[in-house]
């Protein structure tokens, strides 16, 4: 890695005091042993005007996700019987979403105060139940601001969720739009980090919001 690392504010929105650019450059200055520095976010205009390379990452496999989540909660005092139904329940809410499990383990954390320091699939469900309760203004906040269009989409696919959202069939069962309607809505929900292109299947991004308009919508 270069010894110097400029950083430059690209919009007036991204920059704020500009303490993330300092950290950030005072973190590479620092470290020996990165060979590179990546950025995570969700790509505007500005980005895509300016020809950046955007990575995508996806969702954990559930042999990362264990391997993720054992020695964290280990950290914490806290055990997992694996021949139990906890990882598979937990890997169910959050489906590989990092930040979803992050969240979801820190709530577990929090709450569990059993004297096993075992943790049951009872405390990974009513934690789950807490932290999408939390997040539900957040996430009414969320849908009232896209598009009817991508909406019904999103909708469509937390309840019955397909890697075909183009088939004939799809389309009718939910009364979705054809053709370059349809194909919008979906390219717009996956810039905006909220739907997993064709690679993933289509899948939500978010599979908290998934959980929640699933019930919101039963």
């Amino acid at each position: 890695m270069s010894s110097s690392c400029k950083i430059s504010p690209t919009s007036d929105r991204g920059t704020r005091s500009s303490q993330w650019e300092t950290y950030l450059e005072q973190e590479i200055q620092r470290q020996t042993r990165v060979s590179y520095a990546l950025l995570a976010t969700t790509s505007e205009e500005w980005a895509i005007a300016l020809n950046l390379k955007v990575i995508s990452l996806g969702p954990l496999t559930p042999a990362d996700f264990r391997s993720w989540l054992i020695p964290h909660m280990s950290a914490q005092g806290l055990a997992i019987d694996e021949s139990s139904s906890v990882l598979s329940l937990f890997y169910s809410y959050v489906q590989g979403h990092l930040g979803g499990a992050i969240a979801l383990a820190r709530r577990i954390w929090l709450a569990h105060e059993d004297d096993t320091k075992l943790i049951q699939p009872h405390h990974v469900h009513r934690a789950a139940l807490a932290l999408v309760e939390d997040l539900s203004i957040t996430f009414e906040s969320l849908i009232l601001l896209l598009p009817p269009s991508q909406v019904r989409v999103l909708e469509s696919l937390a309840l019955d969720p397909t890697d075909s959202p183009h088939a004939r069939d799809y389309i009718q069962k939910h009364q979705l739009s054809r053709g370059g309607g349809l194909q919008g809505a979906l390219a717009g929900l996956e810039q905006k980090g909220l739907v997993y292109g064709a690679k993933y299947g289509y899948r939500i991004a978010l599979p908290l919001l998934a959980f929640w308009l699933k019930h919101r919508l039963a």
